[in-house]
């Protein structure tokens, strides 16, 4: 899978919800990377940046209920409601 496939929503249109995800993401992991190898010792992940994390992966979870409905087996892939359901 491409990084550029990864970010393409069900339609297959980018998704900034997507990206600010993983941008968001990935900032709070590096920096916490770093935070453990520039002070030599395992520094625990804090409460702030795993609710952050959380919130972030919520919301999709969230939009991606609100966009699709209740039942998004009923969708095809281009997201628009199946003309046989």
């Amino acid at each position: 899978m491409r990084a550029s496939q990864f970010l393409k929503d069900d339609s297959g249109q980018f998704s900034s919800m997507r990206l600010i995800g993983v941008l968001v993401i990935s900032t709070i992991l590096v920096v916490w990377v770093w935070a453990n190898i520039s002070s030599g010792q395992y520094v625990p992940l804090g409460y702030s940046e795993a609710g952050i994390i959380m919130a972030v992966v919520g919301g999709k979870a969230l939009q991606s209920r609100f966009e699709m409905g209740p039942d998004p087996s009923r969708y095809t892939r281009s997201g628009h409601a199946d003309s046989n359901y």
